[in-house]
């Protein structure tokens, strides 16, 4: 952005999406599972599925860590700055955490193959938890404890949400189900900066926010407890 200004930083960004998107797009060609595809009662499916306990608390967690998720990322700078930190530090604890996000996503199969996608969902959340909450301390070493924790955790808990919830849908109904799920946890990202922003104007501080995002996270751990299993969920949870 120093280089570039926000809008050609933004136009770069969207590109790379794009781009990254027609590449997944061409790589997948045909990766389709012989058992699944287009869901005949899709409403049926729907009810069926929110009618188990499991699912109603699973898209509950993903509801509360999708405000978390979108209201730290929106406004770590912001945070950081508000804390002492210069803008360019709080710029570079943030990229710090996008970095160890990245690394959060790596040796995932064999962890879940051995522990399970449920277990580590959870650990998951709850590292992001105390991450944040780093963010209600001043300095460095709280900064980097935030891209630290938060990072990893936040960059493990992507893929481990879509793993744990492919272990509790019905295969016939995999893109349909995913599919929902997306959109309840796009509809949580759109309200979290909202809600933080909020936050933010009606106290004059941003502790509020963090508070509500660190809350935000432990509730959505404590909701994936273990819980009576669906014979299709004894894989993978």
């Amino acid at each position: 952005m120093t280089t570039w200004n926000w809008r050609t930083a933004g136009r770069a960004l969207a590109l790379l999406v794009v781009g990254g998107s027609l590449l997944a797009a061409i790589l997948t060609t045909g990766a389709r599972s012989s058992d699944s595809g287009p869901s005949l009662q899709p409403v049926k499916a729907i009810r069926k599925a929110l009618g188990r306990p499991a699912i109603q608390r699973m898209m509950a967690a993903y509801l509360t860590t999708g405000v978390a998720f979108t209201s730290v990322l929106v406004y770590q700078v912001p945070i950081l700055s508000a804390s002492g930190a210069t803008l360019a530090l709080a710029g570079t604890i943030g990229g710090l955490r996008g970095f160890f996000q990245f690394l959060g996503r790596l040796g995932l199969t064999g962890l879940v193959e051995r522990y399970g996608s449920g277990v580590l969902l959870r650990l998951s959340f709850f590292v992001s938890s105390a991450g944040i909450a780093f963010l209600l301390g001043k300095g460095i070493a709280a900064g980097l404890t935030f891209a630290l924790l938060a990072g990893l955790a936040m960059g493990a808990s992507t893929p481990l949400q879509s793993i744990y919830a492919r272990s509790h849908f019905d295969e016939r109904d995999l893109g349909l189900l995913m599919g929902l799920q997306g959109v309840s946890m796009g509809l949580a990202g759109a309200l979290g900066p909202v809600l933080g922003g909020i936050m933010r104007d009606l106290s004059g501080t941003w502790k509020p926010t963090i508070i509500m995002a660190t809350t935000a996270m432990a509730v959505g751990a404590w909701l994936l407890k273990p819980g009576k299993q669906h014979p299709m969920e004894k894989v993978g949870c």
